[in-house]
Order: C-alpha cells, then structure tokens, then sequence
C-alpha cells in the first residue's frame, strides 16, 4: 500500500478522537471491564477456559493482553491501545472511501460499548468487504486468514463467513488452507494446555443456556428486520455477494437484541452504504443522521460525572454516584476478606476483583451461559471449600429485583438462599449471606 502523505495525520487524528470518545465520553459499562479483565488475566499469565471463563476465542483479548502486559493496572491503557489498533483499520478504510470513513467514527461514538471483541470482528468484516471488490493474486490466502481470525475470536461469525467464502470464491483451496493453518495452531496449543475440552465446552457445549439471556427491546428488534429487508431487497437486486456476509453479520444481535448489539451488526452496514451509494441525496441524509444522533447522545448527560478516586478507573466517565458505591464495596470486600472466602455473585466482581488487583476467576463471571455445560461443579467446589472455611457471599440486588432482566445465573441465588445464613443488606441493596 503506497503511504501518502497525510495518511499519518488521519491515522494520529482518528487514534486521538477514538481514545477521547471511548474513556472520556461513553460511560463505563460491565462489558468494557469483562473485555479488559479478559485481557488483564492473559496478561498476568492466566489461561482462558482453564483459569477464567469466557464463552468466545481468546484471540482479541490475547491480542490486546500483549501490549497491556507491557503497563499497569489502569483501563486507560485499554483503552489506549484499541484506540491504537482501531486507528489502523480507519486509515484503510478512509483510504477506500475518503471523508466518508469520519461519519463511521461517529458511529462509533453512539455505541454504548466501543472496544470488545464485537467491534474487532465488525472491522475485520469490513476489511474482507475491502477485499472482495477487487481481484488480487493473494486475495483467498488473506480472505482465509482474516476468516481465522473471526473464528478464533467469534466463533459463530466465523463458521458463517467460512461457509459464504468457500460458495462465492472460485480459490477454495487456498483459502481453506490459508484459514486452516492458525485454527491448527490455535488447536495445537490448547491440546499442549490440555485445555481443548474446556474450550469446546465454555465455546460450544454450554450455548444452550447462553440463549436463556434472550431479551428484545421492540425498537431495536423493528431496527434490526428492516436492515435485514433492505439487505436482503439489495441481494435479490444485484446478487452482490458481500451483501451475504453483512445479513450473517447479524448474528451479532441474536441473543441480545438491544442498542448496543444491533448497531454493532449496522457498522460494516454503514461502510458497504458508504462505499457504494450513488445517490447524493441519501448520503446527506444519512450523515446529517450520523450528526445529529451524535450530538443528541453526549449533550442529554452533559456535564459528564468522572470518577476521582484512586482506582484503575481513575478519570473514567461514570454514571453519577459510582465513587461513592466502589469506595464502600471494595472497602468491605477487602475488610471481610481478612476473615473469610469472599464470593462475589454480582455483574460487577471483575470490577471489585481488579480493583482489589486480584485476579478474577470462575465464580466472577456468573452471566447465563458463561459457565460451560456444567454448572453445578462450581457449586460442588464452593461446597467443599465452605466445610473448611469461613464464606461470605455476596448477592447481587438484581436478584431480587422482579423485574429486572437478570444476566447472573440463578442457579448462585437459589443455592446460597437455601445453604447458608443471611447477614445483612449492603447500602447497595447487595446482600450478604455466610456459612
């Protein structure tokens, strides 16, 4: 790629406004701290599925865990180096579609969480949209090893996007091969780990709960059938095979159909509209959009709540009154567990865990479908650690919430009201219980 010369101001520029947007503009979500406890774990040696839980590949994370090893404890440095990593994939697309490529920024600013693994496969789907429009002599071999990638990230999207491949390219071959070799490679060093069971289990064999998060915001769900319409109306118009990857790209919103997931499935959405609309008309509108919903998003909370507090999260956006709740659960938690075992069954124990720089573990991340095909041997464990041990246990007040949409487990819940005594309720409406 012939570098030109104010490609390093594009990149510098989207690299500075991606890292204010994502830590001082977009509150702080649970889903930014699992991506960066994933990360902060593989770089303190922990190994994924064996030492800590996740339910997609490791390969974003461990990506990110290279360079976040070289740094401490802070997620501003998450955020620096996705911003970092990001940048590049913007300079490539501004250098296919110009000006354009600044209202996909934008977009990025809307989205309730900027840097996880989703919007690492949405760019690497874009760049294989980037790669179908021409023909290059080492097209399938890239193609196959960007569709590596995905696998070892999301592993749906990548199945998906292999099969579409294989059916609209005439180099099969080579793209099998090309996508094969880092698999095998990654299956080869979860064998030497011992570890290949515990993947397919967390990845595949445990979905089936996975899929008891379902939840549907009606306006997003009306959002999502209308870009499938339109993608599927422009298919049957010019038989486009990129059209094929962006409709199964809309995996990314099943289970979980809300803003976030739905506007992560619109992003390469928005380039392929960019990059081959020629009605001037429509592009106005849609930037004018682009715009306003950006400015309609930051300006309703402004003056921004950032948190002073000595912690990893020191100067992140936060929603009002989180200073005051973090001091007083990471201050009992570090108290309580000068006497007992401390189990923290709530959305937010990564973000206690890594504040207290402990390292986070199974019984961390509770979400439905986080825990493998067996979910009771992490009650057998806690168990027989508790016949020898003092335990606390910490019961995160979305349980008793009736109509809350709960994403822990309630499996945890059931167990710890029937098994142990209850002490008293933190000023969070957390609950406290003990053997």
């Amino acid at each position: 790629m012939k570098i030109k010369k104010h490609d390093f101001f594009i990149y510098m520029a989207s690299v500075f406004f991606l890292l204010v947007i994502s830590y001082f503009m977009t509150s702080l979500t649970r889903d930014e701290i699992w991506n960066y406890g994933f990360s902060y774990n593989m770089a303190n040696g922990m190994i994924p599925y064996k030492d800590f839980n996740m339910v997609v590949g490791p390969f974003y994370n461990f990506l990110i865990a290279i360079f976040l090893s070289l740094f401490k404890n802070h997620i501003f440095f998450f955020s620096l180096i996705n911003s970092v990593l990001f940048g590049f994939f913007f300079l490539l697309i501004y250098r296919k579609i110009g000006t354009s490529s600044f209202y996909l920024l934008l977009f990025l600013g809307i989205l309730p969480i900027l840097f996880n693994y989703n919007t690492f496969v949405a760019f690497l789907c874009i760049c294989i949209l980037m790669l179908e429009e021409k023909d290059w002599k080492y097209h399938p071999w890239l193609l196959g090893l960007l569709l590596s990638f995905i696998f070892m990230t999301k592993q749906n999207i990548g199945i998906a996007f292999l099969i579409i491949a294989l059916f609209t390219n005439k180099k099969k071959k080579e793209i099998l091969v090309s996508f094969l070799l880092p698999c095998l490679v990654f299956f080869g060093i979860l064998l030497y780990q011992k570890n290949l069971f515990n993947y397919i289990d967390f990845c595949y064999l445990g979905l089936g709960s996975f899929l008891d998060n379902f939840s549907c915001s009606i306006p997003f769900l009306l959002i999502e059938l209308l870009i499938l319409f339109l993608l599927g109306r422009k298919f049957l118009l010019t038989k486009d095979s990129k059209i094929l990857y962006l409709l199964f790209f809309q995996l990314m919103a099943f289970p979980i159909i809300d803003s976030n997931h739905v506007f992560m499935g619109l992003l390469p959405v928005l380039y392929y509209f960019f990059s081959t609309c020629k009605k001037r008309e429509y592009l106005v509108i849609t930037k004018r959009l682009l715009i306003v919903s950006f400015l309609v998003v930051f300006l309703k909370d402004f003056p921004f709540t950032y948190t002073k507090i000595d912690s990893f999260v020191r100067y992140r956006r936060v929603n009002p009154g989180f200073d005051s709740y973090f001091l007083n659960i990471t201050n009992y938690v570090k108290q309580k567990e000068t006497e007992a075992h401390v189990y923290l069954f709530m959305s937010n124990a990564y973000l206690i865990r890594l504040q207290l720089s402990e390292i986070p573990s199974f019984h961390d991340l509770i979400n439905q479908g986080n825990l493998g095909s067996n979910k009771e041997q992490y009650l057998n464990q806690i168990e027989k650690t508790c016949k020898k041990e003092k335990c606390i246990f910490i019961l995160d007040r979305d349980y008793f919430e009736e109509k809350k949409e709960l994403q822990n487990d309630p499996i945890f819940k059931e167990y710890i009201l029937e098994n142990y005594q209850y002490v008293e309720t933190l000023p969070s409406q957390d609950q406290v219980y003990t053997n």
